[in-house]
């Protein structure tokens, strides 16, 4: 099992490849080892193809959410920036195919899964602002914390970027980079117990890191 040091975590990329190509750029300046990515590749304003060739490149660990699902079974192609399978080179097709709906991981602070939304289920998860009935009717949450396998789950699906803690289990939701929505980034230090999240307002991509707000956390 590959233990986790210092992580990038990527959110939804949605075929934002510039943005990927500069976040990329900037967690290597950052000093990450390794490049995690939450799935929904597909789908999106960008060049789908060359978001998958960034993500060959630089051996970026990612796996399977929902968009892509669909777009290899051709279903809801009347969606927003939606392509048939048809229409998509036979790499992406390969690269998509071969994604793993869930990662499991180590680090010095206990397991870690990657996965879209929470365990194999790409269509659920836990938004900051759920309380109450929404956390206690949450099967694949409630799953995980009674499993007590799992310290973290490195997850997306919400455009939510989000650090939540249940009992021994934290959830930290890497947001998107589509820009529709506030775009996000994450660097996480496993070893030191510390998170860095970078956020921008939605619209324009700014390449100037100084553009970007900064939060600090620890795990």
């Amino acid at each position: 099992m590959q233990v986790l040091g210092r992580v990038g975590l990527i959110g939804d990329l949605h075929a934002e490849d510039e943005a990927l190509a500069f976040v990329i750029a900037e967690l290597g300046r950052l000093g990450a080892d390794t490049l995690l990515q939450v799935g929904d590749i597909a789908d999106g304003p960008g060049d789908l193809t060359r978001t998958i060739e960034l993500l060959v490149e630089h051996r970026v660990l990612a796996v399977r959410g929902n968009h892509d699902r669909w777009q290899l079974a051709d279903e809801l192609r009347t969606l927003p920036h939606a392509r048939l399978r048809s229409e998509i080179a036979p790499s992406v097709v390969e690269f998509l195919s071969a994604l793993p709906p869930t990662r499991a991981l180590g680090s010095p602070r206990g397991h870690v899964l990657l996965c879209h939304g929470l365990g194999h289920n790409d269509m659920v998860g836990v938004k900051p602002d759920h309380e109450g009935y929404d956390i206690a009717m949450n099967q694949e949450l409630q799953q995980l914390i009674a499993e007590k396998h799992f310290s973290f789950v490195l997850n997306g699906h919400t455009h939510r970027p989000m650090l939540r803690a249940f009992g021994q289990l934290s959830l930290i939701n890497a947001g998107t980079l589509l820009r529709e929505y506030e775009r996000c980034f994450t660097f996480i230090d496993f070893e030191r117990g510390e998170l860095l999240r970078f956020r921008h307002a939605a619209g324009a991509l700014s390449t100037n890191l100084a553009d970007w707000t900064r939060d600090e956390q620890r795990l």
